[in-house]
């Protein structure tokens, strides 16, 4: 079967139609690719700023959080008695290692925990310098069987946590290793 050049004309004029109807639709492809191409760069910077304001966030909100419990407290070993008023018993106990308390002083408290006897006491104060004076005699609570502790982060928990197994682990390789207790400030630990 032979084609004439009129059949073979058609066909190449068909061809070419196809031809220009895929190159319409790649063009039409490739345009909406780079859409596609920059609203994903976009989304992605957007996606950056976002991480980088919640990282912002973050940190302030750990700022914020240390400060609200910059004057907080825990009294542990304090005996529970019949029908107690935990205001009155923080003025106890404060009484025995001889720092004054006022109700003006407390800021709120209440026992924390699941009922383990004793549930310690934990004591939000309106002055820091209170705090201070309280944790000045330390000591005299310890005589008193009562232990003194800062309001800590779950975060702040876990890294002393880890920082005492850490120190024992030194003791146990190397028993002339000598370390004292953790020292906090401004969301960092040191050791002293």
């Amino acid at each position: 079967m032979a084609y004439s050049i009129e059949d073979l004309m058609n066909e190449i004029k068909k061809n070419l139609c196809e031809t220009r109807e895929i190159k319409t639709t790649l063009e039409k492809t490739l345009t909406l690719m780079e859409d596609v191409m920059k609203q994903f760069s976009d989304v992605k910077l957007k996606c950056k700023e976002l991480e980088e304001k919640n990282d912002r966030l973050t940190e302030e909100v750990k700022i914020l959080n240390m400060q609200l419990r910059r004057n907080n407290f825990i009294i542990y070993n304090v005996p529970k008695t019949e029908s107690e008023s935990v205001v009155d018993r923080v003025k106890e106990v404060c009484a025995e290692a001889e720092v004054i308390v006022t109700d003006q002083d407390i800021n709120n408290c209440f026992r924390i925990g699941r009922g383990g006897e004793p549930c310690p006491i934990l004591v939000s104060l309106n002055s820091n310098l209170l705090k201070r004076k309280i944790f000045n005699r330390k000591e005299l609570f310890q005589q008193k069987h009562y232990r003194l502790g800062h309001d800590r982060t779950k975060e702040e928990r876990e890294e002393g946590r880890r920082i005492y197994a850490c120190m024992n682990k030194m003791k146990e390789l190397d028993d002339r290793a000598v370390y004292s207790k953790k020292v906090f400030r401004s969301g960092v630990t040191t050791i002293v």
